[in-house]
């Protein structure tokens, strides 16, 4: 919602000191522009953040499925083995092929993904603190520059509804 203070304040300055159409448009567009960074920041963070989750995921996996398939492995890739342990012989196949999509020779430490995802998470929280901030105030800058606009509206139809009026008052006093 949009302060009645800025807006008073933002026509106020326009009335005082003139429209400056240019300067008015290039302020609400550098702030659409940081609103729109900080949105895409976000959003970069956000599916970083649950690219590691589901790195974090495949890792444990593997890790807690590893023995059960090197006894698989020993034992010859033995179909009841396999029946057996279905389910951590899946597992442990989706983690390896997961690995296997993104190239990964060596598994990244789970101690270092949980650091990059604290760091991520503490800057996506500073970046939407300072988003929500921002869209407020473009909020406010964009209807700040509608209700210019209106009033230079208003303001150029009284100008040629007058110019009007003395256009048909000249050609009477003529005649």
């Amino acid at each position: 919602m949009c302060s009645f203070a800025f807006q008073f304040t933002t026509l106020f300055s326009v009335c005082q000191f003139g429209y400056r159409g240019n300067q008015l448009n290039e302020k609400t567009a550098a702030i659409v522009q940081q609103t729109e960074e900080l949105r895409d920041s976000i959003r970069a963070d956000e599916s970083r953040l649950a690219e590691i989750a589901v790195l974090r995921g495949h890792i444990l996996n593997y890790v807690k499925t590893r023995d059960i398939y090197q006894a698989y492995k020993a034992s010859g890739f033995s179909k009841g083995y396999f029946e057996t342990h279905r389910q951590a012989l899946t597992l442990h196949k989706a983690a390896k092929e997961a690995f296997n999509q993104r190239d990964l020779k060596k598994l990244p430490r789970i101690r270092d993904l949980n650091a990059e995802y604290a760091q991520l998470l503490e800057r996506k929280k500073k970046n939407y603190a300072e988003y929500r901030q921002k869209k407020a105030q473009m909020q406010d800058w964009l209807m700040a520059q509608k209700i210019v606009s209106v009033m230079l509206d208003e303001k150029e139809q009284k100008e040629t509804e007058i110019k009007r009026q003395e256009e048909r008052k000249t050609p009477e006093h003529g005649q």
